[in-house]
């Protein structure tokens, strides 16, 4: 996996164009089976294979880009062009389809910006984060060091709020592990810029990187 510098990752936010575009979340609150969707191949996969593929941290527009070309339009492009058309065939208006698509996989997109640059920055304090695509996939664990999951997540009651919402906790999945694995949750707080990419402060990062590090210690 590439190891992404931080002003790499802020270089990418400032110039990107909007992942959401000109989307309002009341355009796509009705349609529930694109704002639940997932492609049957992760999203979050793709993007890592997109970056590896291109070498870098993509813009939006790169993404797009490289998400209509072989191998990944099969991966994402065409499940989700499938996805627009069975909601319209269920009575969703064409443009709030695309519109609601466009919502869920910008937000993926952001997830994975907001994942890349808490990881960096972790790096740059001095705690040894690592990644990898299977792990996020199938035991959610975003990031890693040493034995402490490093669990990032939206303070959002719909996904997950301390121990509320449907984000799934790897600790659901390794709970069983043996030696047991150690977990860091990091709430970021919700933000209401629409354009900006947010990114949480270095200080919520900081103190992550202590609670990492007082865990490894004992």
């Amino acid at each position: 996996m590439l190891a992404l510098e931080t002003e790499e990752i802020l270089q990418v936010c400032k110039t990107t164009t909007h992942a959401l575009g000109n989307v309002k979340r009341s355009q796509i609150s009705s349609v529930h089976s694109i704002r639940d969707w997932h492609a049957p191949f992760a999203t979050m996969h793709v993007l890592h294979f997109i970056t590896e593929h291109l070498g870098k941290l993509p813009t939006w527009e790169e993404f797009r880009a490289a998400a209509q070309q072989p191998p990944f339009s099969d991966m994402t492009w065409t499940p989700a062009r499938d996805a627009i058309k069975e909601a319209i065939r269920r009575g969703s208006a064409p443009d709030d389809a695309r519109g609601a698509m466009r919502w869920r996989i910008g937000n993926f997109y952001y997830s994975f910006l907001r994942e890349q640059y808490v990881q960096a920055v972790l790096r740059d304090i001095g705690v040894p984060v690592r990644q990898h695509p299977l792990a996020d996939a199938l035991f959610r664990v975003d990031c890693w060091a040493g034995d402490t999951n490093i669990d990032l997540y939206i303070g959002n009651p719909l996904y997950r709020k301390e121990k509320e919402g449907r984000k799934l906790q790897a600790r659901r999945f390794l709970n069983d592990s043996r030696p047991p694995f150690r977990t860091c949750g990091l709430e970021l707080c919700t933000q209401h810029i629409f354009g900006e990419v947010h990114l949480p402060g270095r200080d919520v990062i900081q103190r992550a990187a202590e609670q990492i590090s007082q865990q490894r210690r004992q």
